[in-house]
């Protein structure tokens, strides 16, 4: 049971690494500009 919950662990992991990549490759690349400019807008507002 203990190799189990370490699977599940590491598949969390692994599943949040990926996430993370994957809004760090949206903030640094310049194809998708509408995830940037959505996050301009909410900056804004919370800046005015």
């Amino acid at each position: 049971m203990e190799n189990k919950l370490l699977i599940n662990k590491m598949k969390n992991a692994a599943e949040l690494a990926q996430a993370a990549y994957g809004y760090y490759d949206l903030m640094t690349t310049g194809v998708n500009q509408a995830f940037i400019v959505l996050k301009d807008k909410e900056s804004k507002e919370i800046i005015q």
